[in-house]
């Protein structure tokens, strides 16, 4: 019988010979190095290696990695049992299954050696790039509506403006009329829809916090985040020497993105890779496969492991003392944690249900439902059929392969890779629950769960409340997150979301597989609400000023998300910019401070005050809004003793009122009102005296 599934790709592959696009896989790379991650990004579908060494440094500039490399697998079948692979793993003997590029839209999913050469390449974007391009042009409306053309001169544009010359190769458009028009994501800012950064458009990143994760418009280029993000196109209609197996004629757009928080993002990266089906095929039985080689460390001492409660794969030592091995540093004593996280995945065939979130194991089985959020999103929501998958299967192999070797070992034909992709062994023998998976009686579709899985949903309640870890030697293994089954239509697009997470380590093993928990539903908790939690860090190296007579503006980088402080011959204000007058000549120190990732950066600079005029000030007069930036609210402090202020307007640079407010005695704080949108403010302050101060922030 398995002679016979083995014969079936290759008839079928003659017959499809002439479809197959004239392309060769052109390989290049790219470093993605935003945060403690630095990364390597390869195309065509070639993530984390690069001739033959490891890509994933973490934390950066210690040259140990945790990831050695990653790839796309994906396969399903025809009505008439054909099988339809494409997967990639290493490219060290040159064999691939994905190419550079799209496909033509007219299900013929082909395309020519041009097409192919002129998308090898990886597209980098920065989100601070995209938010002073928005800046520019916003401030260029306010002038053409009359406002002082003196704000184009203002910061960060005291030297004028350009744009970034990535802008201008921005794959946004492809004027090819066999193809899609629209490719790399782009905001379009007069609604032609045709890309041109001369007219303030630039690359897709979401600004406004107007994009959808959980349901997001598929029929539409996906918004860009992160702080900064690598975009790719690439496809399987090829001569797949890796696998072997029949092309499906999909063309994937990847977009790898990172930030840089301070927080748990730092050492996390992200992919969103949407599957078009460019053919005439329906393909049923459909599954995306993540597949990593986990080398955490040294690659020859590890165990694996997944979450099912949070659709988490995981990567951790065999002991406590991840040593050195073949000349690959290790991560020493008490080592990392790996872990990979679907945090949304493709759409469930519709059924004309909500099906359930249960934790009745009886009525998920009936109506198909899931116990755990990290098996799905829309389940039990009131709403009918737009249920997506996350991770529904996880499996993995031990290096090796070819005749003679176990079944838990590497693929080599498109049947076996498509027998891993839906959970079972090389030969098509199923996984089953205990031991090392390939000897039990009770069939699972997730191994070493641990006690993730208190219900046995993985075996239709046969383990339930039995934890399963590996135990035997440890060894350099290959993870399979798996998602999946579901029906992929001709035109249809379908999309994975998924994170790469390092859990530092703590001398209590416990501790480090908590931490990687908690972080796992911190990432979770970002994804549902579209990264918009996540502020941008800036290091501080610098600050610039503008002097008037005696009077300065000092100022941090543009668009500096975190308070800070500064002391001025003691004097101590607080926001992104400050004005200060001097009052005496003489040598003054300017210091900055920032809190850093929770520690303390600080930045000084003197300033020589020579004669001049100077007024009559009284520095108790001076006012200091906060936090600076913000997001909802205004504090004010006023240092003029016995008089009280009473009312607060918002202006924008373009001199237009969009808040009045009285302010009383018992007054603590300001709310902004809605229409306060992102950029640049005044706030003017009026006392019972009719005198008046004014003070600037930045509206995050």
């Amino acid at each position: 019988m398995l002679r016979f599934l083995l014969a079936i790709p290759f008839l079928s592959y003659l017959s499809m010979a002439g479809q197959l696009s004239d392309c060769e896989p052109i390989f290049s790379s790219t470093i993605l190095h935003i945060n403690e991650i630095r990364a390597r990004i390869g195309l065509p579908n070639n993530f984390f290696t690069d001739s033959g060494d490891a890509g994933f440094e973490v934390p950066a500039g210690d040259s140990i990695h945790s990831i050695y490399a990653h790839s796309d697998w994906m396969g399903g079948m025809t009505a008439d049992g054909q099988v339809h692979l494409a997967a990639n793993s290493y490219f060290s003997g040159g064999g691939s299954d994905f190419f550079s590029g799209p496909l033509t839209n007219d299900g013929s999913a082909i395309t020519s050696e041009e097409m192919c050469e002129s998308y090898a390449e990886l597209y980098t974007a920065k989100r601070l790039d995209a938010i002073i391009h928005q800046e520019y042009f916003d401030r260029m409306d306010l002038v053409d509506q009359g406002a002082d053309p003196d704000i184009l001169n203002q910061a960060p544009f005291e030297n004028g403006y350009s744009p970034p010359a990535y802008f201008y190769t921005w794959p946004a458009n492809n004027p090819h009329p066999d193809y899609d028009f629209y490719l790399a994501p782009f905001f379009d800012r007069d609604q032609d829809g045709i890309y041109d950064p001369d007219a303030g458009d630039y690359p897709g990143f979401d600004l406004e916090g107007d994009c959808s994760c959980h349901h997001p418009d598929l029929s539409v280029p996906e918004y860009l985040q992160g702080h900064e993000a690598v975009w790719q196109v690439y496809h399987d209609s090829g001569l797949h020497t890796e696998s072997g197996g029949v092309p499906l004629g999909v063309e994937v757009h990847c977009t790898t993105f990172g930030f840089n928080t301070c927080s748990t993002l730092d050492q996390t990266l992200f992919q969103r890779k949407r599957f078009i089906n460019r053919s005439s095929n329906t393909y049923l039985d459909t599954y995306i496969g993540q597949w990593m080689d986990t080398d955490l460390g040294c690659p020859t001492d590890d165990y694996v492991g997944c979450d099912v409660q949070r659709g988490l794969a995981y990567t951790y030592n065999g002991d406590g003392n991840d040593a050195d091995c073949d000349g690959v540093q290790g991560y020493g004593q008490d080592p990392p944690i790996f872990s990979f996280q679907f945090l949304a995945g493709p759409y469930a065939d519709a059924d004309g249900l909500d099906n359930p979130f249960s934790s009745d194991l009886g009525e998920i089985l009936a109506l198909d439902g899931i116990p755990y959020t990290g098996l799905g999103i829309g389940y039990g929501d009131g709403i009918v059929d737009n249920e997506r998958l996350k991770m529904s299967r996880f499996t993995y192999y031990n290096r090796g392969g070819g005749i003679g070797f176990p079944i838990n070992v590497a693929p080599d034909i498109a049947i076996e890779f498509y027998y891993f992709l839906s959970g079972r062994w090389l030969n098509g023998q199923p996984v089953t629950f205990g031991g090392d998976g390939t000897e039990g009686d009770i069939l699972t579709s997730f191994m070493y769960p641990g006690a993730s899985d208190p219900l046995g949903y993985a075996t239709q309640g046969a383990s339930a409340g039995i934890p399963w870890f590996e135990d035997g030697e440890p060894g350099d293994r290959r993870l399979l997150p798996i998602t999946g089954p579901f029906t992929f239509e001709p035109g249809e697009v379908q999309e994975i979301v998924t994170a790469f997470n390092h859990t530092g380590a703590y001398a209590d093993a416990f501790v480090t597989f908590n931490n990687m928990r908690i972080e796992a539903d911190h990432i979770q908790t970002q994804f549902e609400y579209c990264f918009q939690l996540a502020p941008p860090f800036e290091a501080v190296e610098s600050f610039s000023y503008a002097q008037d007579e005696n009077t300065f503006e000092f100022s941090l980088p543009y668009y500096y998300p975190y308070e800070a402080t500064w002391n001025i011959d003691g004097y101590l204000l607080y926001g992104n910019s400050i004005e200060f007058t001097f009052t005496e000549e003489g040598e003054y120190e300017v210091c900055v401070e920032v809190i850093s990732c929770n520690s303390p950066e600080q930045v000084c600079e003197t300033i020589h005050i020579t004669t001049m005029d100077i007024p009559d000030l009284d520095r108790d007069e001076l006012i200091v809004v906060y936090p600076n930036p913000t997001d909802v609210a205004l504090y004010i402090q006023s240092n003029r003793i016995g008089k009280e202020i009473r009312k607060v307007e918002i202006f924008d640079v373009g001199g237009r009122l969009h808040q009045d407010s009285p302010w009383g005695s018992d007054t603590e704080y300001l709310e902004l009102s809605p229409r306060i949108r992102r950029g640049f403010y005044s706030v003017l302050i009026t006392y019972e005296d009719g005198m008046q101060r004014s003070a600037s922030f930045l509206k995050k």
